[in-house]
């Protein structure tokens, strides 16, 4: 829907421009209405052509078809009200980036060390150290096996799923992972993106069985934290050292373990480690809470729209 800001601005001839034709629709009600799954079906049956980016609308189609329609009062009513989760959603998706952007600014002070802890006498603790992944990690690669879906089995990560490591429906058969896996993730481990968007890590905290796609890496500490380094690989001072390992590559967006390996780490000992970790994984907990809020609400207003259109 466009408003005021896009005042004088040219659209592409790829986006044919709809308005109403008189006062027995709301134009706002219409939008939210095409949103729906009424409204896509609509879409859907006036898009003939392939998948993707063939697929476009037919207008004449479009303009045919038919749509649930109340009076204009109860329109606006309708819009009204779900305007005003739609606001209570972007204050809570706002909270979520101020939550997001503290736990960046705290990381950035604490792996620059501007931030020190104690120790709980109050002393100092050492300097910190630093050395290759390689020397303090074992780092493995995932299976090229696709995954099985399956009602039971083992549950297998991949880049899709890795930020939601225990709400995936991919499964493998425990056949597969027992003749696959030799070295397996445990609790404590980390699982980390090697393509797309490399870097991103996942920290295992259950004893739960889980395969890996080969475009997982799989970290297993030897002398650090898994705490602490899963806080660390997504610190902008890993990323750094990742970004330098991709530049003489043919696909930047892909890294390999090796390059991995040669990727210099920062540490403390490990008293502090686990202090760094501890609060890290607090600031984690609220942004957690806060995106479970957003969660609430989208489901509130997709219910709403559910039900107003059934």
């Amino acid at each position: 829907r466009t408003t005021k800001d896009e005042v004088g601005m040219i659209a592409s001839h790829r986006f044919p421009m709809y308005k109403t034709a008189d006062d027995r629709l709301d134009l706002d009600y219409a939008v939210q209405y095409l949103t729906t799954k009424r409204g896509s079906n609509i879409l859907i049956l006036a898009s003939p052509g392939g998948a993707g980016r063939n697929k476009t609308l037919g207008q004449e189609a479009f303009l045919k078809s038919r749509m649930l329609l109340p009076n204009i009062a109860e329109q606006k009513r309708i819009v009204e009200l779900l305007k005003a989760v739609n606001d209570v959603i972007a204050v809570e998706q706002k909270q979520v980036s101020l939550w997001e952007e503290k736990k960046k600014c705290a990381m950035q002070k604490i792996f620059s060390q501007e931030i020190r802890f104690k120790a709980d006498d109050g002393s100092d603790y050492p300097e910190w150290e630093e050395e290759s992944l390689n020397n303090i990690a074992d780092i493995y690669d995932g299976t090229h096996q696709t995954p099985q879906y399956v009602e039971s089995g083992i549950k297998f990560v991949s880049v899709e799923n890795i930020r939601d490591l225990y709400g995936t429906e991919k499964y493998i058969t425990k056949d597969s992972y027992d003749k696959e896996f030799k070295i397996r993730p445990n609790r404590g481990d980390i699982l980390m993106t090697r393509i797309g968007d490399i870097g991103t890590p996942a920290y295992i905290s259950s004893d739960e069985e889980l395969a890996y796609y080969v475009s997982l890496a799989l970290i297993k500490c030897k002398k650090i934290s898994g705490e602490y380094l899963f806080h660390y690989i997504e610190s902008r001072n890993f990323k750094n050292e990742l970004w330098k390992r991709t530049l003489h590559t043919a696909y930047p967006e892909k890294i390999n373990k090796g390059d991995i390996g040669v990727c210099k780490v920062m540490y403390p000992c490990i008293e502090e480690q686990k202090k760094i970790a501890r609060c890290l994984f607090s600031l984690d907990n609220v942004i957690n809470i806060k995106r479970k809020k957003v969660e609430v609400w989208e489901n509130i207003r997709d219910g709403l729209l559910q039900q107003m259109f059934i």
